[in-house]
């Protein structure tokens, strides 16, 4: 889905709504998008998902709240929540293909 976006649309502005519930990588789908040179708006709660970005934009009230640059810090915890989705993203494919985790 998100493939088809990048590879055929001509917009330069791709928004997604909450992708860590698409069911799909999110890292792949959104490292895809900034390839082909799209600006990508991403509505999340999902804190890796927040933490992806350099700058996010924070909402309240359906305004504009404040605009924040990601610190080394948070960069930092980004890594560390990537391991533990990638690690997800791992037993969610056994899972489909009907293995057993434990």
């Amino acid at each position: 889905m998100i493939a088809d976006i990048a590879l055929i649309c001509d917009s330069p502005i791709v928004l997604i709504d909450e992708i860590e519930n698409a069911g799909i990588d999110k890292e792949r789908a959104l490292g895809l998008l900034q390839k082909k040179d799209k600006l990508v708006l991403v509505v999340t709660h999902d804190p890796h998902t927040a933490l992806m970005a350099k700058r996010r934009i924070v909402l309240s009230g359906g305004a504009v709240a404040t605009v924040v640059e990601r610190t080394a810090g948070e960069a930092a915890l980004y890594e560390s929540l990537g391991r533990a989705y990638r690690e997800q993203r791992h037993y969610q494919t056994q899972l489909r293909k009907g293995a057993c985790l434990a």
